[in-house]
């Protein structure tokens, strides 16, 4: 169907916040359309898992953060050989945290770890919605990876713009401002 082009953020105190929060509502709907089209396939999880887990830690990832380990699975009699895969993510965030995510079966390695990353983004993502962690996440990059991904081309001037006004202010209170982002 017809995908709406503008998204509606929630006003924030600054015009960095409102376009964040612009692009988060573009990222979820844009991530809702790729999970019911035939766009599927092109989401990059392990991609996302990295940057997600870069935008937790503040820093780059290291050798050892994400480990994936991959078992045959048993094979329907005379079927393709099927692939289970799961996924460790090393997390000094949180005192106990499951950081093992079991992916779906896949028909190859790689599908069963494109599975197991999408279990662990999936987890990761409420983690940082429902901790302090929240602030930390780059929604304006998300949304240009998803948009790369769904497009599969690097994105280019005027695919995403971001136009912003100011909202009225409460009686003394701070200036804040509201933003929407089209997506073309």
């Amino acid at each position: 169907g017809e995908l709406p082009c503008v998204f509606n953020g929630a006003t924030a105190a600054s015009k960095k916040g409102a376009e964040q929060n612009a692009a988060a509502v573009a990222v979820q709907a844009l991530r809702e359309l790729a999970a019911t089209t035939d766009n599927k396939e092109k989401l990059n999880h392990k991609g996302q898992l990295v940057e997600l887990l870069q935008q937790l830690l503040q820093r780059t990832t290291q050798a050892g953060d994400i480990l994936y380990s991959t078992k045959h699975a048993e094979q329907p009699q005379g079927g393709t050989e099927l692939v289970t895969a799961s996924v460790s993510v090393n997390l000094a965030l949180h005192g106990e945290l499951p950081c093992v995510f079991n992916g779906a079966t896949a028909a190859s390695k790689k599908g069963a770890e494109q599975n197991a990353a999408a279990v662990a983004v999936q987890a990761l993502r409420e983690l940082a919605a429902t901790t302090d962690n929240k602030e930390k996440l780059n929604h304006k990059g998300q949304l240009v990876e998803l948009l790369q991904q769904l497009l599969q081309r690097t994105t280019q001037a005027g695919d995403i713009l971001y136009s912003t006004k100011h909202a009225e202010q409460p009686q003394g209170g701070t200036e804040l401002v509201t933003a929407s982002v089209s997506v073309n």
